[in-house]
C-alpha cells in the first residue's frame, strides 16, 4: 500500500519540491559576482543604508547619488533572482555619474537582508513592493524602475504601486510557474509535466493569490510607459514566455519592445565584458563540479582573485544612455502635465 501512496504522492507533492530545489540550486551555482565589490566604489560613490520590512523580514536598501539634487527622478534598481544589490553596481555608478539618484536593495535572504531562503520567484514581487513603499516615504521624487529578470516581472506586477513613472525591464517574464516549469523540463525532462499543477499549487500556498499572477495583466491595468528589452535567444527566459514575446497580449499603448543580442544578463555590459563574464561563470561551475559542488575556501578565494574585474565591469554606454533617455522623456512629459 505504501508503494501505491508513494506513486500517487510523488508527482503532486514531492516532485515540485525536487524541481524547485534543482532550479534554485542551478541558480546558486552561478551566483558569483563577476565585478568589483562595493568597497572598490565606496570612496567615490558613498551610499546611505536603510532598513525596511517585508513579510516579517528586514531588508537592506541603499541610496546612491544624494548629491544629485537636480535628479529628474529616483531610479529604483530591481535585481533578478539570486542577485544582491551589488550585482548592478556597473549600472548604478553609471546612473549616478549622469546625474541621477538611485536606490537598490538586497532581496530576501541575500546580502544584508534577512530570510532563510528565496522560497520562489513571486517573492521578487513582494520585495519590490516593500522597496517602493520605503522609497516613496523617504524621497520626494517620482520613481522610475530599472529591472532585470525576476526584478522585471516584479516591476510590472507593481506598476500601480507608489508613483511609478516608467519602467525599463530587461528579460522579464509573464508567469513565475511557467518559468519554473521551463527550467524543470531541462532538469527532469518529460517527467516535469506531472508536477506542473503542483508547482502552481506550491506557489499558491507560499504566496496566496500573488503566487502566479500575470505580469501582462498588471501592465494592461495601467497606462504606465514600459520599455521591454529581450534577446530572442535568451536561454533563461525563453522568448515565448517573456513579456516582449507576449506583446500581442498587451493593451497598454505606452509599451515598447527593444530587441537585444546580449543573452540574459549582458545588456548593460560591453560585448567584450559580457563574453568575459560568461566565460568566468562557466569556469566557476566547472570548478565546483570538480569539488562535488563545495569549493574549499582557499580554492574559491584563489579563483576570485584571478578575475579581471576591470574588464568584467565595462558598461555598455549605448544601452544605458538609451535607458536614461527613456527615463528623461517620461519625466519631462510628467513635468508638463
Amino acid at each position: 500500500m505504501w508503494i501505491l501512496w508513494a506513486f500517487l504522492l510523488f508527482p503532486t507533492l514531492v516532485l515540485p519540491v525536487v524541481i524547485s530545489g534543482l532550479v534554485f540550486r542551478s541558480m546558486a551555482k552561478k551566483s558569483i559576482l563577476v565585478q568589483y565589490p562595493y568597497s572598490h566604489y565606496a570612496e567615490r560613490y558613498p551610499r546611505e543604508e536603510c532598513r525596511f520590512s517585508c513579510h516579517r523580514c528586514s531588508l537592506c536598501g541603499y541610496f546612491y547619488g544624494n548629491e544629485n539634487r537636480e535628479s529628474p527622478a529616483l531610479i529604483l534598481v530591481a535585481p533578478g533572482a539570486g542577485c544582491p544589490a551589488d550585482g548592478h553596481l556597473s549600472e548604478i555608478t553609471y546612473f549616478v555619474d549622469h546625474g541621477w539618484q538611485v536606490f537598490s536593495y538586497d532581496a530576501t535572504s541575500l546580502g544584508k537582508s534577512e530570510g532563510k531562503s528565496v522560497r520562489g520567484l513571486p517573492q521578487a514581487g513582494r520585495d519590490l513592493a516593500a522597496a517602493l513603499a520605503c522609497v516613496a516615504e523617504e524621497k520626494d521624487l517620482p520613481i522610475v524602475i530599472y529591472a532585470h529578470s525576476a526584478g522585471a516581472y516584479a516591476a510590472c506586477r507593481n506598476l500601480s504601486k507608489a508613483p511609478v513613472l516608467a519602467a525599463a525591464c530587461i528579460a522579464g517574464f509573464d508567469l513565475p510557474t511557467e518559468i519554473m516549469f521551463y527550467h524543470a523540463k531541462l532538469h527532469v525532462g518529460a517527467l516535469s509535466i506531472l508536477g506542473y499543477p503542483a508547482l502552481a499549487l506550491r506557489d499558491f500556498f507560499a504566496f496566496g493569490r500573488e503566487g502566479n499572477r500575470s505580469a501582462v495583466k498588471s501592465i494592461n491595468a495601467v497606462e504606465t510607459p514600459v520599455l521591454l528589452y529581450q534577446d530572442k535567444a535568451d536561454l533563461v527566459v525563453p522568448f515565448e514566455a517573456s513579456l516582449a514575446g507576449r506583446k500581442d497580449r498587451i493593451t497598454n499603448q505606452n509599451v515598447r519592445v527593444a530587441e537585444l543580442s546580449s543573452g540574459h544578463s549582458g545588456a548593460w555590459l560591453t560585448e567584450r565584458a559580457g563574453a568575459y563574464v560568461r566565460s568566468v561563470e562557466k569556469e566557476y561551475i566547472t570548478l565546483q563540479k570538480q569539488y562535488g559542488g563545495r569549493l574549499p575556501e582557499p580554492v574559491k578565494e584563489s579563483f576570485l582573485t584571478s578575475i579581471d574585474y576591470e574588464r568584467a565591469s565595462e558598461p555598455n554606454a549605448a544601452f544605458l544612455d538609451g535607458v536614461l533617455e527613456f527615463f528623461r522623456q517620461e519625466t519631462a512629459k510628467k513635468a508638463l502635465q
